[in-house]
């Protein structure tokens, strides 16, 4: 999705927010969705279980219920595993905050704030900042990201550049 002169740029990003512990790694977020699979696993010997209990008339209540839970538990970790983690999040959150006067909902005037600050809004506060920033870009943007399957958010960046809000947030 992005151009290849940008890639390693953003690697590098991410190796960065990684190891700062502000963002999962690939793999941490793989076992996240592995032990996901594992629980849908036990969710179908659950439903075989829920069927036997069935075939002897016998009463399947709490079973159904704790099948149901863990398969909504197990589908959450497949589809949703987080890209932030809890310090990822503080750190969005707390410069979300500190540069709330960037918000969208706000209606910044860029014309004060200037280029690094629109970009610094993108960053923190994803395509709706884009978009007050820069509506004929956002417009432009939006029909190649809907064509490529993107999410329309950007990636978290605490170093000042980058993204807002990319992932689930954090479940673990």
């Amino acid at each position: 999705m992005f151009h290849r002169w940008v890639r390693p740029a953003l690697a590098t990003i991410d190796e960065r927010l990684v190891a700062g512990g502000f963002l999962l790694s690939d793999d941490h977020r793989r076992r996240i969705r592995w032990v996901g699979f594992l629980m849908l696993g036990v969710a179908v010997l659950g439903l075989v279980r829920v069927l036997a209990e069935i075939a002897q008339a016998r009463s399947v209540g709490p079973l159904v219920t704790a099948l149901l839970a863990v398969t909504a538990v197990g589908v959450v970790q497949v589809t949703t595993a987080p890209r932030r983690t809890r310090r990822g999040n503080r750190a969005l959150a707390a410069l979300r905050d500190r540069h709330r006067a960037l918000a969208p909902e706000r209606a910044p005037d860029w014309q004060l704030h200037g280029p690094a600050d629109a970009a610094l809004g993108i960053g923190l506060f994803g395509t709706k900042a884009l978009a007050a920033a820069a509506p004929g870009f956002a417009r432009e943007v939006a029909p190649q990201v809907a064509a490529t399957g993107g999410n329309g958010r950007a990636r978290l960046a605490v170093s000042g550049g980058g993204g807002g809000d990319r992932g689930g947030g954090n479940r673990g």
